[in-house]
């Protein structure tokens, strides 16, 4: 049977996540077991050349060539960006929270790793079919079919993360849920991104909370990677670039929290600085927020 692909974001950050760990100067930040399952998840050729790659000696000049390539710092970013969501839903968990939704997963491994530690708490993603479809074979090939999460393939042009929710097996709306949407709102206008928070908001019950993920626009309104190469530049040309989502766009006749939840925190480039006060970390446009509903 012909093995469905993933979107090409989810190999790229898969694949860096994978290779950082081999990093001396990244690896103290990124957990190994996030590492190794990201391995079982990737395909045979990336899987066989990363772990040559991490073999040597040169992997942490590896990988700032690839970042000189396309967007200097962007698996820093990564690395420290994936520790902020990891923490903020174990934060979600210790409060009672004991549904984790992660909306356009990808090939993260952070339910995976947490269904293990927290049995009695349902984890789901909600993720493109091709996407989710590889991730299932991969997960099976790997024998982790018990650790699984719920996976529902969806079509946000289509379905509604309420509709899909409905038919979730075990979700319950009455019950707080935390939701994790990281790297997808840059591809969404401002529109279907507060549509997509709507729905989110619908089936929301007191005590939920959800953590994203956004780019905020340049001074001339461009949406961009900083600094980002000119392979990136065409590559972002080709998929027919950037959408501006950041919370702060334009939202039509909506105001400042109107429906959209409570902001509680953001983290900046600034704010992934302090997670490694002793050393530069270069800066990256995406920015992290956490927002409860009112």
């Amino acid at each position: 049977m012909k093995t469905a692909s993933p979107s090409s974001t989810a190999l790229w950050i898969a694949r860096g996540l994978a290779l950082a760990s081999g990093d001396p100067v990244l690896a103290p930040y990124v957990e190994p077991q996030a590492s190794e399952l990201s391995l079982r998840l990737l395909d045979t050729f990336s899987r066989d050349l990363i772990t040559q790659v991490r073999g040597r000696t040169g992997t942490h000049h590896a990988i700032q060539a690839i970042q000189r390539l396309t967007v200097p710092g962007i698996l820093t970013h990564f690395v420290f960006r994936k520790n902020i969501i990891e923490r903020e839903v174990r934060q979600a968990l210790a409060r009672g929270c004991r549904q984790i939704v992660v909306i356009g997963a990808g090939l993260d491994t952070l339910t995976l790793r947490l269904g293990r530690e927290f049995p009695e708490a349902l984890f789901a993603e909600l993720d493109h079919p091709a996407t989710q479809s590889f991730k299932r074979q991969k997960i099976h090939e790997a024998g982790l079919d018990r650790a699984s999460p719920r996976l529902r393939p969806i079509d946000l042009e289509r379905e509604s993360i309420a509709a899909a929710l409905s038919t979730l097996e075990d979700f319950r709306k009455d019950e707080a849920t935390f939701f994790v949407c990281e790297g997808l709102l840059m591809y969404l206008s401002p529109e279907k991104a507060w549509s997509l928070f709507d729905s989110i908001r619908a089936c929301s019950a007191p005590g939920s909370g959800i953590v994203f993920t956004s780019m905020a626009p340049e001074r001339d309104g461009r949406i961009a990677f900083r600094r980002q190469s000119r392979a990136v530049k065409s590559w972002l040309r080709w998929r027919g670039g950037l959408c501006a989502s950041h919370p702060r766009a334009a939202r039509g006749p909506r105001a400042a929290g109107d429906q959209a939840g409570r902001l509680l925190a953001a983290a900046d480039p600034a704010h992934l600085r302090l997670d490694r006060p002793a050393r530069r970390h270069p800066g990256a446009a995406d920015h992290d927020r956490r927002v409860r509903p009112p």
